[in-house]
């Protein structure tokens, strides 16, 4: 039960730092009126934190079904990481540390045998 605390506790705190630099840069941006795709992808990306938050606190409180949601996280995070290795764009820090994060909680949350919520 540690081990999901930690991990929760792991993920929520990334996506409040995401969600935080997100809202941060909404002003900033400026998309053209008629332009659907940029705010469904804004409109993504927003859901996608929010479920993040949600899904980190409900590992951290002990919830069993929330294994799930944060693998479909950890498996979306492992995606976007080779993406933007493809297009050669540089990595930060944080996305180093979130690819980390995504390999070691795939690991941990579906580890044959061991069943921390009993």
């Amino acid at each position: 039960m540690t081990a999901y605390r930690v991990l929760g506790t792991c993920w929520f705190a990334l996506w409040c730092y995401r969600s935080f630099n997100f809202f941060q840069g909404m002003p900033r941006l400026r998309p053209a009126p008629r332009s659907s795709l940029v705010w469904s992808v804004l409109t993504f990306s927003g859901l996608l934190t929010l479920f993040g938050i949600l899904a980190g606190l409900y590992l951290f409180l002990g919830v069993t079904w929330a294994r799930w949601p944060i693998s479909l996280l950890c498996i979306f995070e492992v995606v976007t990481y080779y993406c933007v290795s493809v297009e050669k764009i540089a990595h930060s820090t944080l996305e180093h540390f979130a690819l980390a994060l995504a390999l070691v909680s795939l690991a941990l949350l579906f580890w044959p045998g061991y069943r921390p919520f009993s």
